[in-house]
């Protein structure tokens, strides 16, 4: 691919351009699916439970990350019971 230009000493291509394009369209998209909803909240324990696990990961913490770990295969068995009508709008 043809490099466009570099920010520092990374060449930015035009698939990179489109790609974070791409991404950016699906957050946009995703932020205002749960905007005014009961998902908000639940996102932002997300966001908590993936950041705990990744400082517990960077200081080798093995009790904390096991928790964390824990805490987040039960966080998505309880955001597909409580938000099951709205995945399913989404879905149809």
């Amino acid at each position: 691919m043809v490099k466009l230009f570099n920010i520092y000493f990374i060449p930015v291509t035009l698939s990179d351009i489109v790609d974070i394009a791409i991404v950016a369209l699906l957050v946009y998209i995703a932020l205002r699916l749960i905007r005014g909803s009961r998902a908000r909240p639940m996102l932002i324990g997300l966001i908590v439970i993936l950041f705990g696990a990744l400082i517990a990961y960077w200081l080798d913490l093995k009790t904390i990350g096991w928790l964390v770990r824990r805490l987040a295969m039960i966080w998505a068995l309880v955001f597909i019971i409580l938000f099951q009508t709205e995945i399913k709008d989404i879905l149809t």
